[in-house]
């Protein structure tokens, strides 16, 4: 929080992790696909059903809607004058950078710079992101339990369980708890290792000519001071703008029904049926795994792991081209329409966020 945010935003490097992010999707795809073909594969592409484009691309568009709504409810509920409009722009521009950047960390960025353009400070867009991170935490765990009861019930979830066994999943957790406590204790008041740093920076020359120390106190100060108000504003909306959550919370359901509601549509138009929710929670693992990975889109690893499933749901030929579908409209789209919304935003940011309520 100590550097303006709005410097972050470089288009180039955006595009460049976008690029990288495709590419290694489009190796993965291609090397499924490679894998899968046969004689079949085109009788099963011909008894695709074009019928259900348009519905997939009604779950795509009410996706993007609710993206956008929730920061626009949210941001009014704080008395904030942010557009239904702006709001999904916003969201639109920040799939792009969700999808194109490491950890989705571009979309963040995207979001907290858009929302200050709209007259939201970036402590109360920080809060605004914190709550709904939280709405988005709620749904799924109250989706697991109704998963998890049709999982049981269901013999090809199984066997993609013992599949799931062989990935060192509590690795990749470990690792990301490491990375939390030592950000804990780099930021947290009197701490003895951000003391440690400090004093082993005032004996190094280099470093006490550019004050190194000192900076890091003051980076400290900024950020702790940022992380109290970001925490005051989440309480008071959790508190006192129980109606807006709600609201949130009935666009957060929406949303993720849409975006992870087009694999199981598509897997029943190959097979004529599926596992609806656990097919959702799933999708939601397997996004909170590619931000793990720290590569663009995953660096490819949702798709080799989605295979998996989808070997259990259609027949081995189906499997390439139900990936491919499936990723286009849940990633590539979003890289294509999120990326023209950003730049076309970008470019004419004043027209979309006019300084009169901006400076609100």
């Amino acid at each position: 929080m100590a550097v303006e945010i709005g410097t972050d935003l470089n288009s180039r490097t955006l595009v460049r992790y976008a690029l990288k992010g495709m590419a290694l999707g489009f190796v993965v795809m291609g090397a499924v696909l490679f894998f899968t073909i046969s004689p079949e594969t085109a009788d099963e592409v011909r008894a695709f059903p074009l019928g259900f484009l348009p519905l997939i691309l009604l779950l795509v568009c009410g996706s993007w809607l609710c993206s956008g709504a929730r920061l626009w409810v949210l941001a009014r509920s704080l008395g904030y004058k942010m557009t239904l409009f702006q709001g999904v722009i916003t969201g639109l521009a920040a799939e792009f950078g969700v999808a194109a950047t490491p950890g989705g960390v571009g979309g963040t960025v995207i979001r907290l710079v858009f929302m200050k353009k709209s007259g939201v400070p970036i402590t109360a867009g920080a809060s605004i992101l914190t709550a709904d991170a939280v709405l988005d935490v709620s749904f799924f765990v109250i989706l697991i339990p109704f998963a998890l009861l049709v999982m049981r019930n269901d013999s090809s979830w199984g066997t993609v369980m013992n599949e799931f066994r062989k990935i060192p999943l509590a690795v990749m957790i470990s690792a990301l708890v490491l990375l939390v406590g030592i950000v804990m204790a780099l930021f947290r008041k009197g701490g003895h290792l951000t003391r440690w740093i400090e004093v082993k920076l005032e004996h190094i020359e280099s470093a006490r000519k550019r004050r190194l120390a000192s900076r890091l106190r003051y980076a400290r100060w900024k950020t702790r001071n940022a992380l109290v108000r970001i925490i005051e504003t989440t309480r008071f909306v959790f508190q006192r703008r129980v109606p807006a959550l709600a609201a949130a919370f009935t666009l957060t359901a929406i949303q993720w029904f849409c975006r992870y509601g087009i694999l199981p549509v598509i897997l029943i138009a190959f097979s004529g049926s599926t596992s609806f929710l656990p097919l959702l929670v799933m999708q939601g693992l397997f996004l909170v795994m590619s931000f793990m990975i720290l590569l663009p889109g995953g660096g490819g690893t949702v798709e080799v792991i989605t295979t998996l499933v989808l070997r259990q749901f259609v027949p081995v030929s189906a499997v390439g081209v139900v990936l491919i579908i499936w990723r286009f409209f849940t990633y590539h789209l979003y890289l294509l329409v999120g990326g023209a919304v950003f730049f076309l935003v970008w470019g004419n940011i004043n027209r979309f966020f006019p300084a009169e309520i901006a400076s609100n």
